[in-house]
């Protein structure tokens, strides 16, 4: 969580935002979710990005639109933060015209879809945020099934080790040939194909 600093009294407690991000600090009640939004965010969802919040503060803004306040990016982030009572959010304003709105909308949700796990590294950083202070933010991000996929998926790819095949190559004088020995060993149930160079 950022280091907690006293309010100034003529302006809103930003202490939840990384100081960094505070100079785009904008009033919740500014910033409108996104009816269009692609992707969905269910309870448990919600409840992940409300610990996240909780446990480090607000350390990327949100993209909404300039004119309008729509949240194209951010938008589990959003609801998180109000239901945490927070007033304020850091949110980089836009000015894009629909098209290019719905097109950053998507592509910013399909490209965090698009990344892969390395389980190796993966299991190294679970075990280092093992323990107690972050027992809260374990649960709520699911982290343990999170581990217990990672060492499933590894049995798995230990148990079905790529089978042994062994082939044959036969050099045949013709096309013809080649096509006879084919049909051979297809009337055998022999698999082959055909290869020519």
């Amino acid at each position: 969580m950022p280091k907690k600093q006293p309010a100034k009294p003529d302006g809103p407690d930003l202490s939840h935002i990384v100081e960094d991000l505070r100079p785009l600090a904008v009033a919740i009640d500014k910033l409108k979710p996104n009816p269009k939004n692609p992707q969905t965010h269910d309870e448990q969802s919600i409840r992940g990005i409300m610990a996240s919040l909780t446990e480090f503060g607000q350390c990327k803004p949100v993209v909404a639109l300039a004119d309008t306040g729509v949240v194209l990016a951010g938008n589990g982030t959003l609801e998180a933060a109000q239901r945490l009572g927070w007033t304020h959010l850091a949110a980089v304003r836009v000015a894009h015209d629909q098209a290019t709105a719905t097109g950053y909308a998507i592509a910013d949700n399909r490209t965090a879809q698009l990344a892969a796990w390395n389980h190796e590294l993966l299991q190294e950083l679970l075990a280092e945020i093992d323990g107690d202070h972050y027992a809260g933010l374990a649960d709520a991000l699911l982290l343990k099934e999170l581990r217990d996929q990672v060492k499933s998926e590894e049995a798995e790819a230990a148990d079905d080790p790529v089978p042994e095949t062994f082939e044959v190559i036969v050099t045949c004088k013709d096309e013809a040939d080649q096509k006879a020995f084919y049909e051979a060993m297809q009337k055998e149930n022999r698999q082959c194909r055909l290869l020519t160079l």
